[in-house]
């Protein structure tokens, strides 16, 4: 029986009633938005909880069938940003309720007993169609994260979450939001408890005696009774339940590979054919592409080869990100290199270091532990690490195996002195390089420009890309002119937050009594914008690209693009972990169509960087674009030559 459908996306949170009549769930009735709607089981009946315009979810019936609880985001009050003048919307759920029946008190209002009357246990579930909207309460939390909600009949509990940092849960990384606590607002009291801090998710038992909770992908079982005192300590609190961990390592199972290798092909096969972007082409070509592969399946001997063959199948519909990553390949543990975040050669007894790579050592994941000496270690040769000789026949990366996050004594010789330091190597030192790379390219183009032209770097158009963005343009775009780099841009989805941004053309200033007058609109250039582009940006470094050429910010360098926009949503693994990705969001363009993907778009000046250039550290791109912003700048000068007098 079909119960509904959906044209604008997906549905989602549907939950059965407590007689299995009805089903409850988020419908989404725009690009942006979602409302609560009621089905009846058998389909005849639809029935709109909440208005259309807000972003309702997690609907959640109470056991008595009484009540429908759910997470609405309709509330808008703007949170001021720590950096940027702007505002956001980080805490802007609330819980709400809607009675089911009429003459039923709410769960928001704490009535007294001597007006609430008593209520009818003996009353069927039913639900009173009828104007339902005009019984809508909020519950009196305050406004926050929240991801999930349930009610046992007497309290209701909600998952909240503070806000977080998006990087290190952006794309592809594994971690699992676990910074989540449960509370329970007890309905008959109106007080709050903590159930249980630091989780990602929960589940009740079917009695709605014991949750489940997942705290980062470790499970524990824990009472959901109150105490006398009206909350439940924490564990280890005295008077805390006892939880029951549970050890999911201690699962074993027989696999039959080749069964499951045959089933991984399938569901690949089955996830592009529901979700690639254009399903005329799927119900064309894909079950030819399906009838061409399926037999090669009783060939293969390894994971690896199973790999290779779902990729070899995808690459049939000749579309960007189309991926199959990860999944238990190998079983071999990974012992990985500690870094130093130094350049060396091998020099006669020792690696002599040639280069320090300097982060910003106020961040953690960038600075470099050997300058934190104030010893002048270029040059110098390291000798020894943890008392082991340094020798012609071994890489340095042999004496730092398995040492990163560890710490290791490094001796150094110099001019006949030696020094011996204890560092805690870096288990990975790309963002030290990449913060050094970009500071020399922004000394590079200050010098070059004696301090009037800007540089910006964007890695990617994810999170690190934003942050990039906007960690370097606040201190940029007061300048004459700026160079905006996105070469060996890895794609994602910002880009139109940062050209909205570089297209304001600034109108005027704000003059304040002390200090510098500020640009209107904020972040305004008052000057040219040259952006620098190259083969390995890609994705949403392919959008930004084209997009800087139609919005005409200003001229195009710099090589053709990679050639992929084609979008993903990366949220769907095979069963051995395996990553595979349905090309989804096809992006078209006014001027050239769907002609981006498999071709790129073409700079406005076209500058290589060729292997001598590369191997003589000399970066003709960038060199070429510091002399186009600078030709600009003396053609046509500021946007506004001068500053005002003030009157």
């Amino acid at each position: 029986t079909l119960i509904d459908s959906c044209e604008k996306g997906f549905i989602e949170d549907a939950v059965w009633s407590p007689d299995s009549r009805w089903i409850a769930y988020s419908f989404k009735n725009s690009s942006e938005t979602t409302n609560i709607r009621l089905a009846s089981s058998d389909g005849k009946t639809k029935l709109d909880v909440t208005s259309y315009g807000g972003i309702d979810y997690c609907p959640s019936f109470d056991p008595n069938g009484s009540y429908l609880y759910y997470i609405s985001r309709r509330s808008l009050d703007p949170v001021y940003d720590k950096i940027l003048f702007d505002l956001g919307y980080p805490t802007a759920a609330r819980v709400n309720v809607v009675s089911l029946r009429k003459n039923l008190n709410s769960p928001a209002n704490m009535v007294p007993e001597s007006y609430a009357g008593k209520a009818d246990e003996k009353t069927r579930f039913n639900i009173d169609a009828d104007n339902i909207g005009n019984r809508i309460e909020t519950m009196p939390m305050e406004m926050a994260d929240y991801e999930k909600i349930f009610s046992d009949g007497s309290s209701v509990f909600y998952l909240e979450f503070p806000p977080e940092g998006a990087m290190k849960y952006y794309l592809y990384s594994s971690s699992k939001r676990s910074s989540g606590t449960l509370k329970a607002y007890d309905i008959k009291t109106g007080k709050t408890r903590v159930v249980a801090s630091g989780i990602s998710d929960f589940s009740f038992s079917g009695d709605m005696k014991k949750i489940l909770i997942d705290s980062g992908g470790k499970y524990r079982i824990t009472p959901s009774t109150t105490t006398s005192m009206g909350f439940s300590p924490l564990p280890g609190m005295p008077g805390a339940p006892e939880d029951i961990s549970i050890d999911v390592q201690r699962i074993r199972f027989q696999v039959d590979l080749k069964s499951e290798w045959s089933e991984m092909f399938r569901e690949a096969w089955k996830l592009m054919n529901e979700n690639y972007w254009n399903p005329e082409k799927v119900k064309k070509e894909w079950k030819k592409v399906y009838d061409m592969y399926h037999p090669l399946l009783e060939g293969i001997s390894t994971r690896s080869e199973l790999s290779d063959l779902i990729k070899e199948a995808n690459g049939e519909l000749g579309t960007s990100h189309a991926y199959e990553m990860g999944g238990d390949i190998t079983d071999i543990r990974i012992s990985r290199v500690g870094k130093l975040g130094i350049q060396v050669r091998f020099s006669g007894n020792g690696f002599e270091l040639n280069k320090i790579f300097r982060g910003d050592q106020s961040n953690p994941e960038e600075r470099n532990p050997l300058l934190f000496f104030g010893l002048d270690l270029e040059g110098s040769t390291i000798t020894s690490i943890d008392n082991e000789m340094i020798n012609s026949k071994e890489p340095l990366g042999k004496h730092m195996l398995g040492k990163g996050g560890y710490f290791v004594n490094v001796n150094f010789s110099a001019k006949g002195k030696g020094h011996s330091v204890t560092v805690k190597a870096m288990e990975d030192d790309r963002r030290t390089l990449y913060r050094d790379w970009v500071e020399a390219n922004r000394s590079y183009v200050h010098r070059k420009t004696g301090g009037k032209v800007g540089y910006v770097h964007i890695p990617d158009m994810g999170p690190m890309g934003f942050g990039e963005f906007h960690r370097l343009f606040i201190q940029e775009y007061r300048k004459d002119g700026l160079i905006v780099d996105v070469r060996w841009n890895g794609g994602g989805h910002v880009s139109q937050l940062i050209l909205e941004k570089l297209r304001r053309e600034i109108l005027g200033y704000d003059f304040p009594r002390r200090g510098d007058p500020d640009h209107y609109p904020a972040y305004s250039v008052n000057g040219p914008i040259v952006a620098l582009t190259n083969e390995m940006a890609g994705s949403d470094g392919d959008i930004f690209s084209h997009s800087f050429k139609l919005m005409k910010l200003g001229p195009l360098l710099g090589t053709r693009t990679w050639g992929g926009v084609v979008g993903i949503n990366p949220k769907i693994t095979l069963v051995d972990g395996t990553t595979v990705t349905q090309p989804q969001f096809a992006f078209w363009f006014k001027d050239v169509g769907w002609g981006v993907e498999n071709y790129g778009t073409d700079p406005d000046i076209e500058v290589e960087n060729g292997p001598s250039d590369y191997m003589n550290h000399r970066d003709v791109q960038l060199d070429r674009t510091i002399d186009e912003v600078n030709r600009i700048i003396k053609e046509k000068g500021k946007i506004i030559p001068e500053l005002p007098e003030r009157n």
